[in-house]
């Protein structure tokens, strides 16, 4: 009723909210239809208008997302293998053992492999020093010492660990003087800042 009525009058004003709350009146009927004031129907025809033209804007994209869905949906091609790499040869005698070699894993549609390297230190952050410090002087990155038991250079026999009581105090000593020498560098950029 509100639709046909609206179809029949395109130019809304006071007047045609009062003839449409007449024609409510008039059918009445108290179960289906109830009475309307024109501040309810104006108030209505602004809700009404939105849902017409999300209606509009519906019904102009429908091909188009019944188009993009069926393109969505069909089925895809398999990208071209990725060539795997040749395995890097450590043999003396220059054999190349490929039966058991898996390349390495690539993302769909990659078109070759990319090779990750470590970056081992940075200019804004110091290098961790080897667990075994002072007794193993490199830094954990070159001898694999970040955690007890991983320093190579202690594995091979190279570096002689003492007892554990003269470990513990030499590892001490050596928190309290890196410790110290934190402190010291913050002392010096203070005063440098001032």
């Amino acid at each position: 009723m509100f639709g046909v009525f609206l179809s029949l009058h395109p130019k809304v004003n006071t007047k045609t909210w009062q003839d449409l709350s007449k024609q409510f009146l008039q059918k009445t009927n108290g179960t289906t239809i109830f009475p309307k004031l024109p501040c309810m129907l104006k108030a209505h025809y602004i809700q009404w208008t939105q849902n017409q033209l999300i209606r509009q804007a519906e019904s102009k994209v429908q091909v188009a997302i019944a188009a993009t869905l069926v393109q969505l949906t069909r089925p895809r091609t398999a990208p071209d293998p990725v060539p795997a790499r040749a395995p890097v040869n450590n043999d003396v005698d220059g054999s190349v053992p490929a039966a058991n070699f898996v390349g390495p894993l690539a993302a769909p549609h990659q078109t070759e492999f990319v090779e990750m390297t470590l970056v081992k230190s940075s200019k804004n952050r110091e290098r961790k020093q080897c667990f075994y410090a002072p007794f193993c002087n490199m830094f954990a990155d070159e001898c694999g010492g970040f955690w007890s038991g991983k320093c190579s250079r202690v594995e091979s026999g190279e570096v002689k660990l003492p007892g554990d009581e003269e470990f513990r105090d030499s590892k001490e000593a050596l928190r309290k003087k890196c410790k110290a020498e934190g402190e010291m560098r913050r002392r010096n950029a203070k005063k440098k800042e001032e």
